[in-house]
C-alpha cells in the first residue's frame, strides 16, 4: 500500500471519528436542555401555619389511598405524610420556597407561597396524578434526531469516500 493510500484511509478514519464525536456532543448538549425543561414547578399557596394540602391520584384518576408522601427541599426530607382513603394529605410547618413532592405514583416540583403572597395562578392544593407514559429503550427523535441523522450521513459519506479510494486502481 502506498503512502498516498494510507494517507487517504487515515483521512477517512479521521472524518468518521470526528463525525461520531460531533454527533455525541450534540446529543449530550441537548440532553441537558431537555432535562431542564421537565423541571417546571407549579405554584401552590400554603394555608395557615405553613400547611400544604394535596391529593394523589393513580393514572386512572382514582384516589391513591395510604400512599407515603415525602416532601424534599434541597435533597433533604422536610416533611412526611400518608394519604387518607380519598388520596388527600396534609403536611404542616413548611415555609415558602422550592420543594419536590415524591410518592409511589410520581414526583412533582412546586413553589410554595405564604398565604396572601401567592401569584394569581397559584393553586390552593397540590394535585399529583400518576403518569402512564412509560418509555423504555426509546430515543426522543425530536431531541436527538439531528445528531442521529448527522452521524448516519457522516458515516455514509465516509464509507463512500473509503470505497472510492479502495476501488481506484491508480491509488489517487
Amino acid at each position: 500500500m502506498s503512502c498516498r493510500q494510507r494517507f487517504n484511509r487515515g483521512t477517512c478514519l479521521l472524518v468518521a471519528l470526528s463525525t461520531l464525536l460531533a454527533a455525541q456532543s450534540a446529543v449530550f448538549g441537548t440532553e441537558l436542555s431537555a432535562n431542564t425543561k421537565s423541571l417546571r414547578a407549579d405554584d401552590v399557596a400554603l394555608q395557615g401555619a405553613g400547611e400544604l394540602r394535596g391529593q394523589i391520584l393513580d393514572h386512572q384518576g382514582r384516589p391513591s389511598a395510604l400512599t407515603k408522601v415525602v416532601i424534599l427541599q434541597q435533597q433533604k426530607v422536610v416533611g412526611l405524610a400518608k394519604t387518607d382513603i380519598t388520596g388527600q394529605f396534609v403536611v404542616r410547618g413548611l415555609k415558602p420556597g422550592a420543594y419536590q413532592i415524591q410518592s409511589a405514583v410520581g414526583n412533582k416540583f412546586v413553589r410554595l407561597w405564604a398565604p396572601r403572597t401567592a401569584p394569581p395562578v397559584a393553586q390552593q392544593a397540590v394535585l399529583l396524578v400518576g403518569n402512564t407514559n412509560t418509555v423504555r429503550g426509546q430515543i426522543d427523535m425530536q431531541t436527538y434526531g439531528p445528531a442521529i441523522r448527522g452521524a448516519i450521513a457522516g458515516g455514509l459519506l465516509t464509507g463512500l469516500v473509503y470505497w472510492a479510494i479502495d476501488n481506484n486502481p491508480s491509488g489517487s
